[in-house]
C-alpha cells in the first residue's frame, strides 16, 4: 500500500505519526490519551475500506492502523490500572481460538493477516477498559468519543443532504464506494454511547453536545436503509431506559429529539431513497444464510478457517453464528455459545453488585447494553468477527464489566480520605479556642 503514495503524502504520513505522541501528551491533560487514540479509530472505521478515496484512503487505514496500534502499546505499558480477569480472559480466548482457525484454511498466511486484525482490535477494546481508573475518567473519554462521532456523521450527513444524487447506489446511499450498511453497522455502537451520555452526564452542556451527536448519528443510520441496524439502536434505547430506573420523562425527552430530527433529515432526501426497503419482508438474507448452511454442511466440525471470495475478500454470512460455525466448525459454535452463557452469568452478577450502588447503577448499564446490542446485531450482521467498531466496544464491555468492581474500590477510598481529610480539619486544637480546654 505504501507503493501508492508519492513522496509528498510519505512525508505527511511520518510527520503525522511523528507528531501524534506530542499531541497526545497535550490532550492527556484533559482527557485520558487511550480514549483520543479509540475517537479516531471509531470514526475513521467506514472511511479505511473506501475504494472511491485512493490514495486518502490508505493513509486513512495506515493512520487507523498506527493509532491501533499505539492505542494497544500505551495500554498494555503505561495505563493498565489491573489484571484482566474472568470476562476478558474467556473473550480473548475464543478471539484467539478463532485467529487459530485460520490455520487450515486454503490461504493461511492471508487468513492469519486477515484475523490478526481482529485480534489486535479486541485487545485494544479491553486494554481501554483496564486503562480507565475511575469513573469520572470514564465519562470524559466518552465524551470525547461522542463529540467525534458527531462531527464525522454531521459531516456526512451535510454531505447527503446537499449531494443526495451523487451518492446514491441503487436508491441507497454510500459513502466513497463504502455500503450503506456497513456505514451503519460502524456508527450503531456509537449512537449508543452517545444517546447513553445523553441520558446520564451530569452536566447540561455535554448532554445537549451527546443529544445532538445521537440525533445525527440515529439520522445516518436511517437515511443509509439498515435495518438492522435501526433495530439495534432502538433496543439499545429501551436497555438503557430500563436500566436507568429514574428520569424516565427526561429520556423520553431525549427520545424524542433524537426521533424529530433524525425523521427531519430523512424526510428532507427520503424522496431519493427506496424507503420502502424499512418495512420491506421480500429483501432479506435468507439467500446468503441458505447458501452458509450448506457450505457448513459440507464441512461441519472444524469449518473452513477462513473462505475467500472470488473477489479475494473474506466470505461474509451476514450472521454472526453462522460465520463462526462456517470458519471454527461446529466445536467452534459450541465453544461461543458456552462461552456466551459464562460471560452472561458474569455480566449479571457484576450488574446485580453493581446496582446496589448510586453512583455505579448508571455506569454499568453502558456495557450491558452494547453487550446486548452487539449479540443481537450478530442476527443480521457478522461485524463482531471483524476489525469494526462492534468488536471494539465487545471487548470494551467486557474489559468495563472486569473492572468495575476496581473503579468501586477507588471511589470508595477516595470518599473515605475525604471524609478523613475533613474530619482532622475540622478537629479543634487545643489553642483554637474551641470545644473543651480538658477531656470528659
Amino acid at each position: 500500500m505504501l507503493a501508492d503514495l508519492n513522496s509528498f503524502q510519505l512525508i505527511l504520513l511520518i510527520v503525522a505519526a511523528l507528531l501524534g505522541p506530542g499531541l497526545l501528551v497535550v490532550g492527556s491533560r484533559v482527557v485520558n490519551p487511550l480514549y483520543i487514540l479509540a475517537s479516531v479509530i471509531l470514526v475513521l472505521a467506514p472511511f479505511s475500506l473506501a475504494p472511491d478515496l485512493g490514495v486518502v484512503g490508505v493513509l486513512i487505514k495506515w493512520l487507523r492502523g498506527y493509532c491501533l496500534v499505539l492505542l494497544v502499546v500505551i495500554g498494555l505499558f503505561k495505563y493498565q490500572q489491573g489484571a484482566i480477569r474472568t470476562a476478558s480472559q474467556l473473550w480473548l480466548a475464543f478471539s484467539a481460538a478463532y485467529i487459530l482457525s485460520g490455520l487450515w484454511s486454503v490461504v493461511p498466511p492471508i487468513a492469519l493477516a486477515y484475523k490478526a486484525q481482529f485480534g489486535l482490535v479486541v485487545t485494544a477494546g479491553i486494554l481501554l477498559a483496564t486503562g480507565t481508573r475511575n469513573r469520572q475518567e470514564l465519562i470524559q473519554g466518552l465524551r470525547c468519543v461522542a463529540i467525534m462521532s458527531g462531527i464525522v456523521g454531521l459531516s456526512l450527513l451535510a454531505y447527503f443532504v446537499l449531494y443526495p444524487e451523487s451518492s446514491l447506489v441503487w436508491g441507497r446511499p454510500q459513502v466513497f464506494g463504502v455500503t450503506g450498511t456497513r456505514v451503519a453497522s460502524n456508527f450503531a455502537p456509537l449512537a449508543i454511547v452517545c444517546i447513553y451520555l445523553a441520558l446520564n452526564d451530569r452536566s447540561l452542556l455535554w448532554k445537549c453536545i451527546a443529544a445532538a451527536s445521537s440525533a445525527v448519528l440515529v439520522a445516518m443510520i436511517l437515511v443509509t436503509l439498515s435495518r438492522g441496524s435501526s433495530a439495534a439502536v432502538i433496543l439499545g434505547f429501551l436497555i438503557l431506559m430500563a436500566l436507568r430506573g429514574r428520569g424516565r420523562f427526561q429520556g423520553a425527552l431525549v427520545a424524542g429529539f433524537v426521533v424529530v430530527i433524525a425523521v427531519s433529515v430523512f424526510d428532507m432526501i427520503g424522496g431519493q431513497l427506496t424507503s420502502e426497503r424499512l418495512v420491506s419482508t421480500s429483501n432479506t438474507r435468507a439467500e446468503v444464510w441458505g447458501h452458509t448452511v450448506d457450505l457448513i454442511v459440507e464441512r461441519p466440525m472444524i469449518g473452513y478457517g477462513w473462505l475467500p471470495t472470488i473477489a479475494g475478500t473474506p466470505y461474509n454470512a451476514h450472521n454472526l453464528y453462522l460465520q463462526a460455525t462456517l470458519e471454527m466448525g461446529l466445536l467452534g459454535l459450541a465453544f461461543l455459545c458456552v462461552s456466551l452463557v459464562v460471560l452472561s452469568l458474569q455480566v449479571m452478577q457484576t450488574f446485580r453488585s453493581m446496582r446496589r450502588h448510586l453512583q455505579f447503577s448508571c455506569v454499568v448499564s453502558l456495557p450491558v447494553c452494547l453487550i446486548c446490542i452487539a449479540f443481537f446485531n450478530g442476527l443480521s450482521e457478522s461485524a463482531v468477527l471483524a476489525a469494526s467498531p462492534y468488536t471494539f466496544f465487545l471487548a470494551f464491555s467486557f474489559g468495563l464489566i472486569d473492572g468495575l468492581p476496581r473503579m468501586l474500590r477507588f471511589e470508595k477510598q477516595r470518599v473515605m480520605q475525604f471524609a478523613l481529610q475533613a474530619g482532622l480539619n475540622d478537629y479543634p486544637t487545643p489553642n483554637s479556642g474551641v470545644g473543651h480546654s480538658a477531656p470528659i
